[in-house]
């Protein structure tokens, strides 16, 4: 079993780069302590990366979106896919698309959070109601224009009913994973 000793926990600065506006893979690494940590064991030592931890989060990611869109598949009839390489191709690019609109939305509020004053905030919720919003549509577009009539998506609803669905499962995984990490095998 490996462990992080707080005394042997070091970043290894040739291989770790600090990223000035983390993505929501980033920063759910940093919060996990996956940024270069040496962890050692019984038989030795294994540097984990930040770039071996992003990779890991990302394949955990998509894999997550692929059982989600298998299922939406299987018992959503708005939903559906051509194939199973076609099933796993969209999860990608659903990844990228909601991994490109969580950066838009914390970049966005981060802006309207410099300002101060009631009008700012009710500004910066409209916006990020906007965001939210239109992404969507763009979801859907970005959607088609790649998979054309293999991927149907189920229109609006069913587009946020499957994006909301995705966030949830991935959060559902992130926090089985730190619950197992506060556990010690005995």
């Amino acid at each position: 079993m490996l462990s992080v000793p707080a005394h042997r926990a070091e970043i290894d600065p040739d291989r770790t780069a600090q990223a000035t506006s983390p993505s929501g893979a980033e920063a759910w690494l940093r919060q996990n302590g996956h940024s270069g940590r040496v962890m050692t064991s019984d038989t030795g030592e294994i540097k984990v990366t930040r770039g071996q931890a992003l990779f890991v989060s990302w394949v955990m990611d998509v894999l997550v979106y692929i059982v989600v869109l298998g299922l939406f598949v299987e018992y959503a009839p708005s939903v559906l896919t051509e194939s199973f390489i076609i099933t796993i191709f969209t999860a990608v690019v659903l990844k990228l698309l909601i991994e490109a609109i969580t950066r838009l939305e914390h970049r966005v509020g981060n802006w309207f959070k410099r300002h101060e004053g009631s009008g700012w905030r009710i500004l910066r919720l409209l916006t990020m109601f906007s965001i939210l919003f239109f992404s969507k549509f763009a979801v859907l577009e970005i959607i088609d224009i790649i998979f054309g009539d293999r991927v149907a998506l189920g229109g609006f609803v069913g587009v946020t009913v499957l994006v909301l669905t995705l966030i949830l499962a991935r959060l559902v995984l992130i926090s089985t994973y730190r619950r197992l990490g506060g556990q010690r095998s005995g």
